[in-house]
């Protein structure tokens, strides 16, 4: 088996350490698993950065216990389950939007960060626009391919209200058409 020496900064080093220690491995263990990983992430053409980001959205995926679903087919369900009771379709995205919120408050509590969070993971977002701004106590959100149908669309928008509302924000004007909504919302002062 050849050897070479691999250099990493002190701080790094003594981390890499801790974490060999705690895991009960030995450091030539912990530094193999990681160079082995590191070339596995790179050989599917993604960075380390990019893996710890889908990392992070899997787990969030797993503890609303989500599955992953055909476009068409969400489309087409939300649309009949419109017809059947619309009032209450919205209020089941809206409470899903409103968990995933406080689910993402885990990595991003304020709505700054959670502003600098989605602009960093737009392109894990299954959508074709993403777009979040944030201006002085209001926040517009615009989202393209939220479906195809106007119903899809309308669902995506109450589960964006529910997502701001986590968040201390109020919705208070909204547009969406099959496959687009767009949104502003005031965020709320805290409390006195």
């Amino acid at each position: 088996m050849g050897r070479i020496n691999l250099a990493v900064d002190d701080g790094l080093a003594h981390t890499l350490g801790e974490e060999a220690r705690r895991q009960n491995k030995t450091l030539y263990a912990i530094s193999n698993e990681a160079v082995e990983t590191y070339l596995k992430i790179s050989r599917l053409g993604k960075s380390s950065d990019e893996a710890v980001r889908i990392i992070q959205i899997f787990d969030v995926l797993e503890v609303m216990s989500s599955v992953p679903v055909p476009e068409m087919l969400l489309d087409k369900s939300l649309q009949i389950a419109s017809k059947s009771s619309k009032k209450e379709i919205h209020a089941i995205w809206h409470q899903a939007g409103k968990t995933m919120g406080e689910l993402l408050k885990g990595s991003a509590p304020t709505l700054e960060e959670l502003v600098q969070f989605l602009r960093k993971n737009k392109e894990l977002m299954p959508l074709d626009v993403f777009d979040v701004n944030l201006h002085e106590g209001s926040v517009e959100v615009l989202l393209a391919g939220a479906g195809y149908s106007e119903a899809a669309a309308e669902c995506t928008l109450e589960a964006l209200k529910g997502f701001l509302e986590s968040y201390g924000c109020s919705v208070q004007t909204a547009e969406f058409s099959g496959g687009f909504v767009k949104a502003s919302a005031l965020a709320r002062a805290p409390a006195a």
